[in-house]
């Protein structure tokens, strides 16, 4: 078995070097680290992390709680921080909690019972109670995509989502639309409350009319987004635009769409939010607002490591990074004359 004093034979320097380099010492000169880290990959060394963990009383893993892996915002986000993590010598204990308090509660104490270095939550609801344990306790933790009003003084890393909708909605309107539609999703998350409150203030800086008719409920789910979207289409005055509060349930909406026999963008435009992968598939081509998820996922890695290794003020971390509309081929350059 590879021993750190195997790798700093090897590099022909100390152990204590070798050391530094293992757990990311910012006081190594960069032409000693890459020489360190090559006889790591000739060695094919390991770090022993439970070892690392006696010494430091740290379990160098962090908890990671999504809202639903299904997602692929949440499976994309996760691949980040996963890998992030690893290049700086940490592990993921990952969790998917089904949008279910209970169930959130569940994992909080089953990591608090492997003692994990801290957690990383995008799975919370905006009056939470489940994060107490984690906070009193004082444990290092960072909100991602969503916030909570049970904890001011919270960590997080969000959108400024309300912009994100507004600027949606404009761009709608400026391509002719009046009667737009909003696929919401639920108010018991920051995201679906900041969303929702966008579409309402767009349309009423543009003058459109508040219809009741035109907001359905979405639940970020499929099936709900796609039988709210039927029933728009359906309707006696069906909207001409359709803004969704994330882009699986503008999918669902755009395959209502083909379903009714309407042309996207032609008879009906559409908007998503979050800019997931698929969202850029040129048969789909989705209008969209982007979160810069990637940088999303590095950030609350990053602030949450730098809280771990106390390299963090004693302030709150409370990052919201600017939303950019991504205009594809679901919204058209005009809308059709009706």
């Amino acid at each position: 078995m590879t021993t750190i004093k195997d790798i700093a034979r090897r590099a022909n320097v100390s152990d204590a070097t070798v050391s530094r380099v293992i757990n990311n010492s910012p006081n190594v000169k960069p032409q000693t680290r890459e020489k360190v880290n090559k006889a790591i990959e000739e060695l094919n060394y390991y770090p022993n992390s439970l070892a690392r963990g006696m010494r430091s009383k740290k379990t160098h893993s962090i908890g990671l709680l999504l809202a639903d892996i299904t997602n692929p915002f949440y499976a994309e986000t996760a691949k980040t921080i996963i890998e992030r993590a690893g290049n700086h010598g940490y592990s993921i204990i990952l969790c998917t909690t089904n949008n279910d308090i209970s169930e959130q509660q569940k994992y909080i104490d089953v990591l608090l019972q492997r003692k994990v270095d801290g957690f990383i939550f995008a799975s919370v609801h905006w009056k939470d109670p489940s994060l107490s344990a984690v906070i009193e306790a004082g444990l290092p933790y960072v909100l991602y995509n969503r916030k909570t009003s049970a904890y001011k003084r919270s960590n997080y890393v969000v959108l400024d989502n309300e912009l994100g909708a507004y600027l949606a909605v404009e761009h709608l309107y400026k391509l002719g639309h009046r009667r737009i539609a909003l696929i919401r999703g639920p108010h018991t998350f920051s995201t679906g409350k900041e969303r929702s409150n966008g579409y309402l203030k767009a349309l009423k800086e543009f003058g459109l009319s508040h219809d009741e008719k035109l907001i359905v409920q979405g639940k970020y789910s499929g099936k709900e987004s796609y039988d709210s979207a039927m029933k728009l289409f359906n309707s006696n005055k069906p909207p001409t635009a359709i803004f969704a509060s994330n882009d699986l349930m503008a999918l669902r909406a755009y395959d209502a769409a083909l379903f009714c026999g309407l042309s996207v963008p032609r008879d009906v435009a559409l908007v998503g939010f979050d800019d997931i992968e698929i969202a850029s598939h040129r048969a789909i081509g989705l209008t969209t607002v982007s979160q810069n998820r990637n940088l999303m996922a590095e950030i609350a890695l990053d602030t949450l490591r730098k809280i771990i290794e106390n390299e963090s003020p004693q302030e709150p971390a409370q990052v919201v990074l600017k939303p950019m509309l991504t205009v594809r081929e679901t919204c058209g350059s005009q809308m059709k004359k009706i």
